[in-house]
């Protein structure tokens, strides 16, 4: 069974999600899966000045894919990440859409796109952005961010209303 980071450092900004991916093999089972986040973080942005008060750092998901692979998946955000590089991605806000299934008794989806793995991460957050208040804190640094990540829908991401 092989093991996978994967890793979207992401931003928001004029109602528009930016984010790189970055996948990251896990080599050594017993290895700290958020040291290797944070490693790759500190790799992929190495003149980034951050502190526990502008960076968050959260799982958001796993998933199994064929053959034999097991991702997991983490956001890294901060207003201040330089998300320029000609491969970052954008999503319109309103266009962040999960995956969804058609078979209660199978809850992977048949297809999950990229984009659908990273809405369901960011309505993650806004539902600890609602209930976790380190969490909030950190989003609250930039007042647009904390009110566009509250405002996202929390279906399908720990809340049962």
């Amino acid at each position: 069974m092989e093991l996978y980071l994967e890793i979207f450092f992401s931003r928001i900004g004029d109602d528009k999600l930016l984010y790189l991916k970055q996948l990251v093999e896990v080599q050594d089972g017993a290895a700290n899966p958020d040291k290797l986040v944070y490693e790759a973080f500190s790799r992929n942005f190495p003149d980034q000045t951050t502190s526990h008060e502008n960076l968050l750092i959260h799982s958001t998901s796993w998933r199994h894919e064929e053959p034999g692979k097991f991702i997991l998946t983490y956001l890294v955000y901060s207003d201040e990440l330089n998300l320029s590089r000609g491969d970052a991605q954008l999503i319109p806000l309103q266009e962040l859409r999960v995956a969804r299934g058609s078979d209660s008794r199978t809850p992977r989806p048949t297809v999950i796109k990229e984009s659908n793995v990273v809405s369901h991460g960011f309505r993650h957050l806004s539902f600890l952005a609602k209930n976790d208040p380190v969490i909030k804190k950190v989003l609250g640094t930039n007042k647009a961010t904390l009110q566009a990540v509250e405002s996202m829908s929390m279906g399908l991401s720990g809340s049962f209303n």
